[in-house]
C-alpha cells in the first residue's frame, strides 16, 4: 500500500517490482521490464522518486528480503509473466485491501449506531 499511496505505483508495478530496481541512494524507483514482468506500455518505463522515509522503511525491509521481490509471496509462481496476468501476490493485496476494507465498514457501522 506503501508504494501505491506514496510513489504511484500500480498493482502490477508493485507485484513485480524487483530490489534490484531500487535506488536507496537517489532515493528513486526504477520502472522497467524485467526477467519477472514486462510493462503496460513502453510510456510505463520511469525513474519514480520515493520520499526520503518510504526509502528508509523499504531499505529496512530489504535487509529482512528473502528473495528478488519487494513484495514476497509465499508458494507462487516466481518466473516471468506479461502484464495482465494474475498478480504474483494477489493474496498479499487481497489481504491488505480486505483488511482496510473490512476497518472502514466497522467505522462507519460504529458512527451510524452511535447516532442512534
Amino acid at each position: 500500500m506503501i508504494l501505491a499511496l506514496s510513489a504511484g505505483l500500480r498493482r502490477g508495478e508493485i507485484d513485480s517490482l524487483c530490489w534490484h530496481q531500487m535506488d536507496f541512494k537517489k532515493e528513486l524507483i526504477r520502472i522497467e521490464s524485467t526477467e519477472a514482468a514486462s510493462l503496460k506500455t513502453r510510456d510505463s518505463q520511469a525513474e519514480v522518486p520515493v520520499d526520503p522515509q518510504v526509502a528508509a522503511i523499504l531499505q529496512s525491509l530489504r535487509k529482512q528480503a528473502t528473495g528478488q521481490f519487494v513484495i514476497e509471496a509465499e508458494g507462487t509462481e516466481n518466473g516471468p509473466r506479461k502484464w495482465g496476468q494474475h498478480n504474483r501476490a494477489d493474496s498479499v493485496f487481497n489481504r491488505l485491501t480486505t483488511t482496510e476494507l473490512q476497518g472502514e465498514r466497522s467505522d462507519s457501522r460504529e458512527k451510524r449506531e452511535t447516532k442512534k
